[in-house]
């Protein structure tokens, strides 16, 4: 572990390792789980936030809850209502259980524009805004190649079995 990495990890450990936070690991996202989605949205802003002189502090924190909702088995219409009322939910969460400041909660609480209508109006607010927005697409575009390389690998296995 390099020396950034251990930074990140002594201002965000106490989240890492809650009880209430791991639960996350139970919650499908975008192909992945919210716990892993949350720390490479935190991860990146962090590291953008510290090189451009930010609340680097804040900003890992506020992007590491950015998605702190458990809803494991959510039916479609739970999860698509949580689209637009996650955000308010997370920051809740967020003040009950780690106690975090009025910058983290606005990060929160903005970081789906422009679904929702909460407009980021600081830097550290764009930050976790535009990295939750990049990880969703790797993520989404990772599970698309993985299930077209799936398809394509029993494709091949059934040309071989039937060219034989």
């Amino acid at each position: 572990m390099n020396n950034l990495q251990e930074e990140y990890i002594s201002i965000v450990k106490d989240i890492l390792n809650h009880t209430e936070f791991l639960k996350l690991k139970n919650c499908i996202h975008h192909g992945t789980n919210r716990y892993e989605h949350s720390k490479k949205v935190s991860y990146g802003a962090f590291k953008i936030a510290k090189k451009y002189k930010l609340s680097y502090k804040e900003v890992a924190r506020s992007a590491l809850l950015h998605d702190f909702f458990i809803n494991e088995k959510a039916t479609f219409k739970e999860r698509f209502k949580a689209t637009f009322s996650h955000p308010l939910e997370a920051e809740n969460n967020s003040r009950e259980i780690f106690n975090i400041t009025e910058k983290e909660a606005k990060i929160i609480r903005s970081h789906m524009f422009p679904i929702n209508l909460t407009l980021p109006r600081d830097k550290e607010s764009w930050v976790v805004t535009i990295c939750d927005k990049v990880v969703c697409i790797e993520e989404y575009f990772q599970n698309v190649f993985h299930k077209l390389a799936y398809g394509f690998n029993i494709l091949i296995i059934l040309l071989v079995y039937f060219i034989k």
